[in-house]
């Protein structure tokens, strides 16, 4: 089921969302780095022509977290998560023959006084809540701008693979 966007915001400018985009039939897709590096880089070569910034992400087995931020006037969040979510797909598609994403997303747009910082330590404690880790340290898909950005990049070995998680 398709979620529904709010009629009377526009979604546009420097505001600042938390986005979950889920994968088709929940199949677990991101506990490949290989997979994760693909669908990341895409992400952000979308995020950054968009206008938009990601001070986190969390690549959960069959879904992922993104904190999105618009550095525009012009940012408008349903065109850089359409544009994201389709080259994700095409790229996924072409190196795997599957489907990656289930229809739609979900969003919440956070208030003012809602502390990016705060949100971003949400994302990152989701496998931990999950039960995959034990420290948010220990697992390899999760970044951003506010999050170990330089280590997040060094942990896309090739042996990174968490098919048991």
């Amino acid at each position: 089921m398709r979620p529904a966007k709010l009629r009377t915001f526009d979604y546009l400018g420097s505001h600042a969302y938390s986005l979950t985009f889920c994968t088709f039939q929940r199949q677990r897709h991101f506990i490949d780095a290989l997979l994760v590096g693909l669908v990341l880089h895409e992400i952000l070569r979308s995020a950054d022509e968009c206008g938009f910034e990601l001070p986190a992400y969390c690549f959960m087995p069959d879904h992922v977290h993104l904190l999105s931020v618009g550095r525009n006037p012009v940012a408008h969040l349903l065109s850089f998560a359409k544009l994201a979510r389709q080259r994700s797909a095409m790229a996924f598609s072409r190196r795997t023959g599957k489907r990656l994403w289930q229809q739609g997303f979900f969003e919440r747009t956070l208030r003012n006084d809602e502390a990016i910082d705060a949100v971003a330590r949400y994302i990152e404690g989701n496998p931990v809540r999950a039960g995959l880790v034990t420290g948010v340290d220990e697992w390899p898909f999760t970044g951003g701008g506010l999050l170990r950005p330089a280590a997040a990049e060094l942990k896309f070995g090739p042996t990174t693979d968490l098919r048991s998680a």
